[in-house]
C-alpha cells in the first residue's frame, strides 16, 4: 500500500492567492471597460440611453399624480414628450402641473 500523498504547503498557500489576484484583475479590467465605454458612448457623442428624445412621441401614463407615475410624467415631459396622464384627484394633478416647465405639452384626464 502507498502512502498517502502529501501536498507542498507552498503550493496550498500559492494557489488561493493566484485565485484571489485573478479575481482582482478580472475586477479591475471589467471597471476599465466599463469606464472607457461610457466615455466612448456618453462623452464622446455616443448613443445617449440615458436622456432619449422624446420629442414627438405620445405617453399615457395611469396613476400619473402621486408616486412613480407622477415621476414618469415629470420626466417625460422635460424630455419633450407629449404627455396625457389619469388620476383621480385634480388638486394633485394641479400639484404635478405646477412642477412641469412651461413649455410642457401635458393633458390631466380625471378618471375614478
Amino acid at each position: 500500500m502507498r502512502p498517502p500523498k502529501i501536498i507542498n504547503s507552498k503550493m496550498s498557500v500559492i494557489v488561493p492567492i493566484a485565485i484571489v489576484l485573478g479575481s482582482l484583475l478580472a475586477t479591475v479590467v471589467l471597471v476599465v471597460v466599463c469606464i472607457f465605454g461610457c466615455h466612448y458612448l456618453y462623452w464622446k457623442g455616443g448613443v445617449n440611453i440615458h436622456d432619449p428624445d422624446m420629442k414627438g412621441k405620445i405617453v399615457i401614463i395611469t396613476g400619473g399624480t402621486d408616486g412613480i407615475g407622477k415621476e414618469s410624467v415629470i420626466r417625460l415631459a422635460k424630455l419633450g414628450a407629449k404627455v396625457i396622464f389619469t388620476g383621480r384627484s385634480e388638486v394633485k394633478a394641479q400639484e404635478v402641473l405646477k412642477l412641469l416647465p412651461p413649455n410642457a405639452d401635458v393633458e390631466f384626464k380625471r378618471v375614478d
